[in-house]
């Protein structure tokens, strides 16, 4: 059994906007002209998309070679990892696996583990403890629509939009005010942020991804 199904990683890491708090010395920032799409103006095609970011633990689901497997960030298998959270999502993903059957070799869905907490506590009562909120064909990100598009066909929850524009940015204040303090998925503490999506509208082409915690 590959311990690495993926053979890398199952999630990168995701660039900091300008004024956002890095977590440890492997964090990174977006450069001031793509902060500027992102939060000010963007171009004619492009398409801005902010998400609310939950906190937990990143973890995947990826159709290998036809096997369902539930991942870690890592790319490990969630079963062989020494945290008990991640052998609570392998079996979380098992009981739902039908939600999870329809993705195509090379496909995956990555998203928040939130049934332990970690800096925010979520009501998660009618709520799934699983949030998607990226989709991949192989290496390649996809559009945020096709992500939306999966769940709603096979009744999975997904990280909810705070803002959708075309041609124009979002700025962090506004992100943080369309947020709230409670944001949109059952929070208990306060929220730790949001991160952006810079997307072409014409070609369902996303370009780079940015967050504000």
């Amino acid at each position: 059994m590959n311990d690495k199904p993926l053979n890398g990683k199952a999630y990168g890491s995701i660039p900091h906007l300008p004024g956002s708090k890095f977590g440890n010395r492997d964090d990174k920032g977006v450069d001031e002209k793509a902060a500027r799409f992102f939060i000010d103006k963007a171009g004619k095609e492009d398409l801005i998309i902010v998400l609310e970011k939950l906190d937990g633990s990143c973890v995947s689901v990826a159709n290998v070679n036809g096997e369902i497997i539930p991942l870690i960030r890592s790319g490990y298998r969630a079963q062989t990892s020494r945290y008990e959270q991640h052998h609570l999502f392998h079996d979380w993903v098992m009981d739902h696996r039908t939600r999870f059957e329809h993705l195509h070799n090379g496909e995956r869905i990555c998203g928040e583990w939130l049934a332990q907490a970690h800096g925010t506590r979520y009501d998660l009562d009618g709520r799934d403890p699983f949030v998607p909120f990226d989709f991949f064909v192989n290496d390649k990100r996809c559009a945020y629509v096709v992500l939306q598009n999966y769940c709603q066909m096979y009744d999975l929850d997904y990280a909810p939009v705070l803002a959708y524009e075309i041609k124009n940015g979002v700025s962090i204040k506004e992100a943080l005010n369309l947020l709230g303090d409670a944001g949109h998925y059952g929070a208990i503490d306060r929220v730790e942020g949001a991160v952006w999506r810079w997307e072409r509208s014409d070609r369902n082409l996303p370009i780079m991804m940015a967050k504000y915690v």
